[in-house]
């Protein structure tokens, strides 16, 4: 009798499981494996760097019926050679980069929602783009010496996107928990929307991002900001200027961003070559009772803007809230002499918005950043980076004369 409730039971689970095996449409399986090289010299705090590190990502996307999709994707981040305590850091940890639900045209075609661990990012990434800063917050869980070139930045959030069927309208809305107060240090949310709007030439958008934190009402970032981008004859040109309000740490934010820039793509005969310039200017604490400074948190692709050896430099020295207070100018141009090989050189001077602390001086010096990428095949790809910065007065003192610079080889396959 036992044996035939048993078997009962087996059969139910088996007869309850089939529909949901049924259910799934389409299962893909993939990921991406990169190897670094670094090489870094007269670095403010890693004078001397030279190591090797691996970035591994495996995924499952699972396509299901009535538009539902599921996503996991599972990273390994970890230096060479590194084994610390497994409490803290464990080079073999496996950690949960994405992991989400999402339902396509839900009630109303067009309105899609996402729970779960996902990517965000609003434009190119000026206020909201990355769950983790590097040498700040970035996850404790792997071990990378140079996490910069990690590759973690999913919030854990609810999202919503809608892309009207009538009109050139999208808009996407989000709520996110970047801190649960656990240990009654804080308890902090992020909310934002972005609207777009499509034009032949041109796309604007306008968002809102605010900063919560739940315990005091009255402390939170917010920034609204506005983003124009367009091509016209093959010049690509972008705007963004946003203002930050509200209060931190019993101060008024005033401080703003604004990112100006242009590209021309050369005519295919040109072998895809391009040339850019770019303006990006961060507000500065300029001595007052008030935040006048950018206040940043959540980033991302801010060594495009600002320069990699910079970007480093800056979130090693003084940390997230030091991402600001700069004016930089980019100018910069790459070429595909062949077809599997891609050039670029980027040039970017760097000054201080407002004078530092230790110094009149507001030159940060001038980074040139050289890079070459290799197809070897469709999935397999070689890179090699070269950058330096030649410090200006405001640095050489702090920093001493020997100009900081890197060496970055890279191998990636993706599967």
């Amino acid at each position: 009798m036992k044996r035939f409730t048993k078997l009962l039971i087996a059969v139910a689970i088996v007869a309850m499981a089939i529909p949901a095996f049924a259910a799934v449409e389409n299962i893909k399986v993939g990921g991406d494996t990169e190897i670094s090289g670094v090489l870094r010299k007269n670095f403010y705090y890693f004078d001397d760097q030279h190591l090797l590190q691996t970035t591994t990502r495996v995924y499952v996307n699972a396509t299901l019926t009535d538009n539902v999709e599921a996503m996991v994707r599972l990273i390994n981040e970890r230096t060479w050679g590194i084994w610390l305590d497994a409490d803290v850091h464990d080079a073999n940890a496996i950690g949960l980069d994405l992991a989400y639900i999402k339902v396509s045209d839900l009630l109303t075609p067009g309105l899609a929602l996402t729970v779960g661990r996902q990517e965000i990012q609003f434009g190119e990434g000026l206020v909201v783009g990355s769950a983790y800063v590097p040498y700040a917050n970035y996850d404790e869980l792997n071990d990378l010496l140079v996490p910069e070139l990690g590759k973690q930045k999913a919030f854990d959030a609810i999202r919503v996107d809608y892309v009207a069927s009538g009109a050139p309208v999208d808009i996407t809305a989000f709520m996110a928990k970047v801190n649960e107060d656990v240990w009654g240090i804080w308890d902090g949310n992020l909310y934002g929307i972005n609207v777009g709007f499509g034009m032949d030439v041109a796309r604007l958008e306008g968002y809102y991002v605010r900063l919560q934190n739940m315990g005091e009402t009255s402390e939170n970032v917010t920034t609204a900001g506005i983003r124009a981008t367009g091509d016209w004859a093959g010049f690509g040109l972008k705007g963004e200027y946003a203002k930050q309000f509200g209060e931190w740490w019993g101060d008024t934010n005033k401080g703003w961003a604004l990112l100006l820039g242009g590209k021309y793509n050369f005519p295919t005969a040109q072998m895809g070559s391009y040339i850019k310039a770019n303006l990006n200017l961060y507000s500065g604490y300029d001595g007052g009772s008030d935040n006048t400074e950018w206040l940043t948190f959540w980033p991302s692709n801010v060594a495009q803007r600002i320069g990699c050896i910079n970007y480093a430099l800056v979130t090693q020295w003084n940390g997230v809230f030091s991402l600001n207070n700069a004016q930089v100018i980019n100018i910069g141009g790459g070429i595909r002499p062949v077809e599997k090989i891609g050039l670029s050189l980027d040039w970017f001077n760097i000054n201080y918005m407002e004078e530092p602390m230790w110094t009149s001086d507001k030159a940060v010096g001038n980074e040139i950043d050289f890079a070459l990428a290799y197809d070897y095949t469709e999935d397999l790809s070689f890179g090699v980076q070269y950058g330096i910065l030649m410090l200006g007065d405001a640095l050489s003192g702090p920093m001493g004369d020997d100009n900081p610079w890197q060496l970055i080889g890279s191998m990636k396959v993706v599967f």
